[in-house]
């Protein structure tokens, strides 16, 4: 409906009407529409389709580049044979798998232990025999986590055992090897982990980081900001942030959503004397994609050349009662990774979009503008 705006409005009956902002795309006029016209204006059409055409910036052609590279690339390393190297002094495939495997073993984050957590984070409400949602949700995360990291304790231990000839090297050990030689996460992994597309050395710094954020939330109590990237089940804790406000305020939950406020917080340690907010929470470590956060204007901007993608400053979730964004607002889709699509998991939810976030726009760019630009926010990036 956003692309027919551009074609079913009274100004395409005005002869300087163009369809896009360079100017080459816009209907003849009638002195062009015999033979030899139409042949003039269809030869001065570019050869090849901007992203304009579809109303996108520029970047998005960067951003296509950039796939169908990686994507020789991929292809590339999957045919490459495993060659051993003439030099004596040069380490086998088998040797560097087992030294990633030793050095990962010896990396791996502790588990979550509910025995260290901070006094009276899981207390039951005395009146209600209640825990707290937000408690809640952090065991389920605690059982996650811990469930991954004993996979990857198991199958690095059955690999360096194969590796070496003690036991037999099984199809998933055998892909789990091929993964770790390409730095790709093995399968194995991604199918007890959370969505990724991070090759494994980032993707094993990125579990770090989870794993120092969610010892953080166990010892010391729910944090000043939540790093939603860092959450296993993202929509289990929306949820159990909603239904802590519900029975804050005795709000039945279906009657509540979300509101969004984006500030100008972009650290932890501008919230050290006030904390966090009353109502709702702060949450960063999101990313823009298609589109920028102007802190001038406090809108939605056109991106900058050559940069696809931003970080965006704390966001205040907000529950709200009866909450209707503004028809000015743009509602931008929150993805896990940039893939934009996912299935519906057990829970219902689907296992890549998140929710809506609403942004401000500015009267020049309406929320049209970036429909067409493809803008959508992202919890991680993919390097």
């Amino acid at each position: 409906m956003t692309i027919l705006e551009q074609y079913y409005v009274l100004n395409v009956l005005e002869p300087s009407y163009k369809y896009s902002e360079s100017g080459h795309y816009y209907s003849p006029s009638d002195a062009d529409t015999d033979l030899e016209g139409m042949m003039t204006y269809i030869r001065g059409l570019p050869m090849e389709e901007q992203p304009e055409v579809f109303g996108m910036h520029d970047n998005a052609l960067v951003a296509y580049n950039i796939s169908e590279t990686n994507r020789i690339i991929d292809t590339v390393l999957g045919i490459q044979p495993r060659v051993t190297s003439s030099d004596e002094n040069a380490a086998t495939p088998e040797q560097m798998v087992d030294a990633m495997a030793a050095d990962m073993e010896t990396r791996m984050p502790l588990d979550l232990d509910m025995e260290e957590c901070s006094p009276g984070l899981f207390d039951r409400d005395p009146e209600t025999g209640q825990m707290d949602s937000l408690a809640t949700v952090l065991l389920q995360e605690v059982d996650r986590f811990n469930g991954l990291l004993a996979v990857l304790r198991r199958s690095l231990g059955l690999l360096r055992k194969a590796i070496k000839g003690l036991i037999v090297m099984s199809g998933d050990l055998e892909s789990m090897f091929d993964a770790l030689l390409s730095n790709k996460v093995p399968g194995l992994w991604m199918t007890a982990a959370y969505p990724s597309l991070k090759p494994l050395a980032s993707w094993y710094k990125d579990l770090q980081m989870r794993m120092e954020f969610m010892h953080g939330w166990n010892k010391g109590g729910v944090p000043v900001s939540i790093a939603l990237p860092y959450i296993f089940f993202t929509q289990g804790f929306l949820t159990g942030a909603l239904q802590k406000h519900a029975r804050k305020h005795l709000i039945p939950i279906d009657a509540i959503d979300f509101a969004f406020e984006v500030t100008t917080i972009k650290s932890d340690e501008e919230l050290a004397e006030t904390g966090p907010p009353e109502d709702g929470c702060y949450v960063r470590g999101l990313f823009i994609e298609a589109a920028r956060w102007s802190e001038e204007t406090m809108t939605l901007q056109p991106s900058y050349p050559g940069i696809p993608q931003e970080a965006l400053p704390y966001i205040h979730f907000l529950p709200a009662e009866d909450f209707k964004p503004p028809e000015t607002d743009y509602q931008c889709p929150l993805y896990r990774t940039n893939v934009r699509a996912g299935v519906l998991s057990t829970t219902g939810a689907s296992t890549n979009y998140v929710l809506d976030v609403s942004f401000p726009t500015p009267e020049e760019h309406g929320p049209s503008f970036f429909v067409l630009q493809g803008t959508a926010g992202l919890t991680m990036l993919n390097d």
